[in-house]
């Protein structure tokens, strides 16, 4: 009898891993208490055999057997008395329900926990680990309310216990499970915050991580991301960190939040570093349960036990699962991706495409994502090269309709609209049924669009529209078709096609660029009663739109418009200065009209706290701003002040490529200077010789090229555009490229390309590449044009030309732009075209003088080339008649003219106009001038012969009158 009790007392304490090691004393006391009162009850030695084999295979882990062999006592021995015995139940009922508990029995271990708590009123030890399980076992019979309670009691029960912790852990878990979302993210949080383990604190963390997760609450993951101080150290479970992480960035993706993705993904661990981490930590935490099994409680065993077999499987799956590493840095890849990071985008795609240990379909598709980072950061040249390969490695892959069409998006971005448009015809041509045809329809109209061919554009559109009229572009389809007319400066239908659509659109994502465009219209039709308000629609039902900015902007123009100006300057210092264009814009147009009210006091006010803005050294136009501020005063006679803020101005930013308006600053100090020359010890020159000098001596280069070109400025007024260029060249071997602001590279590259220099193109693409947006952009495009044209390119010139027109019609080089168009068009045979551009500048006041002169001849050139002498006559004459300013263009129409009247057999004229070419002393220092010298002497021969024919005609005709 006492042996088997003796086992029943020992598979007691086996069976208690909740169970403290200070009550096992208490508990052993107890059993050989029962022991010896229960000895002379038990004399069946079936009985003990069968307790022997229960505690056998309890303590051999073998729950099932031990279950089955309980049941079996009770089946033989339920009735009687030692059984049921209140000492033997109390100590049996803990193992059996455990048994049952872990033999996935969970409503049997109900049963035996229900009866132990009920029944025999158990020690603390016991009790607590009957409540911890019997909360274990409800929530396997899906009552989890029921669960989530009982561990609740067992915290109310034992407050002050290590193991309360786990019990709140469990309890969160159940209150997200039942719906009690709210309530379970409380527990976490408070969890977080207690004085529990770190490694349970890490624990409850995580959970919190996962159920904001899989909530889908992009917020909540966010603060519990990047607000935890993620003790890793303490926090076996790296693998769950890793896809929680993961997990969590894809909420943040989804929800837009792409920078904090992009930190969330960087907490996950590639595969093959987590696979090492985790074997590292499932070493460690073998070795600190082993350290510490000696002096744990039986619940932190078993707790240390379930995370041993956690870890296990986490590694055992982690060896076995595909790998998630290029899913990864995909996704990390879109996130840099969507928060215009291209350059690190590019980066990580362009790693898995060319990775080899990865499959075909991943390398394919990070290949194309490639192209896409490539295209966004506008890098076309590199993007096409890019597509390109992608189509030569996955020539048959559902994405290489894509590729061909990121070429042409390529093609576009760097201006050769053509080429844009040729491969587009081959998709449309070849892949009409693609479900992508209707955006290459709509790119191809924008190409036609910008090459101001508006007809053919408007075609692209409505053929999309009438094709696949339920495409999710058919609304972008008909906006773009609208806004044709509208570059034709057709506002009537422009606007009556936009006002059909708006009526259509209003739940439509464009719907407010629809209206913007129309408050456009409005205002190009100066119809500005309507265009207000339009407007005024647009700014108070839209404010979150992209447009929202421009739209303040509009606003203030619509305003100076209706000659409101004090309201103008109210709508214009509204736009927002996150938008910085438009910001830039804003504040310079409210600057306008504190000028043109003469309140320079508001004027510097306002340009002052531009310039005091904290990002004030980002802003490309501080030094813009301080020009004015200065001008502001010299109009109220307080040059004075206006001096030394010029002068600070200067040595902040003249030695800055970025900066704006030096060379203005640079001229009002000149001017200041000059005023104040009597009380100078030096000149201006002689001030403007030292800097020069002083800073090519101190290296600051840009400033050098600032200063030698303002030089040249002057000579070209002062002395002649020979000592000028020459002074420009100066700059080119003395200042590198990039140490070059915008202004001289666009002079110097000017005056390189006009003498046949290739290097010119150098300069033109550190323009384009490096000061896209600013106004200087205009002589990269012209110089462009020159050097595609000077090579027999054509095509490409006229590309440059028209972007030159269309982006910067104002420009200085604009009647060279537009001369230059026509000569290429005469040049391709296309004389219509060309005499149309001929007569449009001859139609522009702005380009008298000079320009009408060279249109002239332009139109002369065209009549020759048809062999119609007798019409380019006169253009040539109308030069040497009204433009006899202009020399060079004078002495080549008085040659031409005399070539053209030999021509047509009139040598009387060809010597009349050679003899008046040679009365101008001026034009003695042009070649021609020599070549009349020697052609007059034959000229006058033949102009005597045909005087004496005309004289013996005209007395012939005499005689027969007669």
């Amino acid at each position: 009898m006492f042996a088997l009790l003796s086992r029943v007392d020992s598979l007691s304490l086996l069976a208690m891993p909740l169970l403290w090691s200070r009550k096992k004393l208490l508990l052993t006391a107890s059993l050989a208490a029962l022991s010896s009162c229960a000895f002379s009850l038990l004399s069946a030695q079936t009985l003990q055999e069968q307790v022997d084999a229960a505690v056998a295979a309890f303590g051999e882990g073998d729950y099932a057997q031990a279950y089955w062999t309980f049941e079996s006592i009770e089946l033989d021995y339920g009735q009687e008395p030692e059984f049921l015995d209140p000492h033997f139940q109390s100590s049996v009922l803990p193992v059996r329900a455990y048994a049952a508990l872990m033999a996935d029995r969970p409503t049997g271990a109900l049963v035996f926990f229900d009866e132990l708590l009920r029944t025999h009123a158990p020690r603390d030890g016991v009790r607590a680990f009957a409540i911890y399980n019997y909360a274990i076992a409800l929530s396997q019979v899906d009552a989890l309310a029921a669960a989530a309670e009982a561990f609740r009691s067992f915290q109310q029960n034992f407050p002050d216990s290590n193991e309360a912790a786990l019990a709140k852990l469990q309890e969160a878990d159940l209150l997200y499970e039942i719906g009690e979302l709210e309530r379970a993210n409380e527990q976490l949080d408070l969890f977080y915050e207690s004085q529990a383990p770190a490694a349970l604190r890490m624990q409850a963390r995580l959970r919190a991580l996962q159920i904001a997760s899989e909530s889908q609450d992009s917020k909540r993951s966010l603060k519990i991301l990047f607000g935890t101080d993620w003790n890793v150290a303490a926090m076996p479970d790296i693998a769950v960190l890793s896809f929680a992480a993961l997990d969590a960035g894809d909420v943040l993706l989804a929800d837009g939040l792409f920078l904090e993705a992009i930190r969330a993904y960087r907490l996950t661990l590639p595969r093959d570093v987590l696979i090492e981490k985790q074997r590292e930590r499932l070493a460690s935490t073998r070795q600190n349960f082993s350290q510490q099994a000696a002096f744990a409680s039986s619940i932190w065993k078993n707790h240390s036990a379930q995370v041993i077999a956690r870890l296990e499987r986490q590694l055992d799956r982690l060896e076995n699962m595909d790998d998630y590493t290029p899913g990864l840095f995909l996704r990390s890849g879109q996130a840099y991706l969507l928060a215009s990071r291209y350059r690190e985008a590019a980066i990580l795609f362009r790693t898995i495409a060319l990775d080899t240990s990865y499959t075909n379909d991943i390398r394919a598709e990070a290949h194309y994502r490639w192209i896409i980072a490539l295209n966004e950061a506008e890098q076309w040249e590199a993007a096409r090269s890019t597509a390109e390969q992608f189509l030569s490695l996955h020539p048959k892959h559902p994405l290489a309709n894509n590729a061909l069409f990121l070429i042409a998006r390529a093609y576009q971005g760097e201006g050769k609209f053509y080429d844009a448009i040729e491969v587009l015809d081959s998709l449309i041509a070849n892949f009409p049924q693609d479900k992508q045809a209707p955006r290459w329809y709509f790119t191809r109209g924008y190409n036609y669009s910008v090459l101001e061919q508006q007809a053919k554009a408007r075609e692209n559109f409505e053929t999309a529209l009438s094709q696949y009229p339920k495409s999710e572009l058919a609304t972008q389809l008909e906006l773009w078709a609208g806004l044709t007319y509208f570059f034709e400066r057709n506002y009537d239908e422009s606007l009556k096609r936009l006002l059909d659509l708006k009526k259509r659109s209003q739940k439509h994502p464009m719907y407010p660029e629809i209206n913007y465009r129309i408050a456009n219209l409005y205002y190009a039709q100066r119809d500005y009663e309507n265009a207000l308000k339009t407007i005024d629609y647009v700014i108070k039902n839209f404010s979150d739109h992209t447009r929202y900015g421009e739209t303040l902007a509009l606003k203030g123009d619509i305003y100076m418009g209706l000659g409101e100006l004090a309201q103008a300057a109210v709508a214009f210092r509204q736009v927002p200065s996150d938008e910085p264009r438009i910001y830039d814009y804003a504040v310079f147009q409210a600057s306008k009209i504190y000028k043109a009210l003469e309140r320079y006091d508001l004027m510097r006010t306002h340009l002052q706290s531009y310039v005091d803005r904290p990002d004030a050294n980002e802003r490309p136009r501080v030094s813009e701003a301080l020009y004015w501020i200065g001008w502001s005063l010299q109009q109220e006679d307080r040059a004075a002040e206006a001096f030394p803020l010029y002068e600070e101005a200067l040595a902040r930013f003249g030695n800055d490529p970025q900066a704006r308006a030096v060379s203005s600053i640079l001229s009002a100090y000149a001017d200041l200077f000059k005023r104040a020359q009597n009380d100078a010890d030096v000149s201006f020159e002689t001030w403007l010789q030292e800097t020069g000098e002083q800073s090519l001596k101190d290296n600051q280069l840009t400033w050098f090229a600032r200063l030698t070109l303002f030089t040249a400025h002057r000579q070209r007024r002062m002395i002649d555009d020979a000592t000028a260029d020459a002074t420009l060249l100066s700059i080119h071997r003395l200042v590198p490229i990039e140490q070059q602001d915008p202004e001289s590279l666009a002079e110097v590259g000017i005056v390189l390309v006009e003498r046949g220099y290739e290097s010119s193109d150098d300069y033109f693409e550190q323009i384009l590449n490096e000061f896209p947006k600013r106004f200087e952009r205009a002589a990269a495009f012209y110089g462009k044009a020159k050097l595609a044209a000077k090579n027999q390119r054509l095509d490409e010139a006229r590309r440059w030309l028209i972007r030159f027109l269309e982006e910067t019609p104002t420009h200085p080089l604009a009647a060279d732009a537009r001369l230059l168009a026509a000569d290429i068009l005469i040049r391709q045979g296309v004389y219509a075209a060309a005499r149309e551009a001929l007569n449009e500048i001859l139609q522009l006041k702005e380009m008298r003088g000079r320009p009408h002169a060279r249109a002239l001849a332009g139109l002369a050139r065209i009549e020759t080339e048809q062999d119609n002498a007798k019409r380019a006559i006169p253009y040539w004459q109308r030069i040497y008649t009204l433009y006899r300013a202009y020399p060079e263009i004078v002495v080549e129409a008085y040659w031409e003219s005399a070539q053209l009247f030999e021509e047509i057999d009139d040598p009387v004229a060809a010597r009349n106009t050679l003899a008046e070419l040679l009365r101008d002393d001026r034009l003695k220092v042009f070649p021609q001038y020599a070549q009349a010298e020697a052609e007059l002497p034959r000229l006058e021969e033949a102009a005597r012969a045909r005087n004496a024919l005309v004289e013996q005609k005209a007395a012939m005709e005499q005689e027969v009158k007669l």
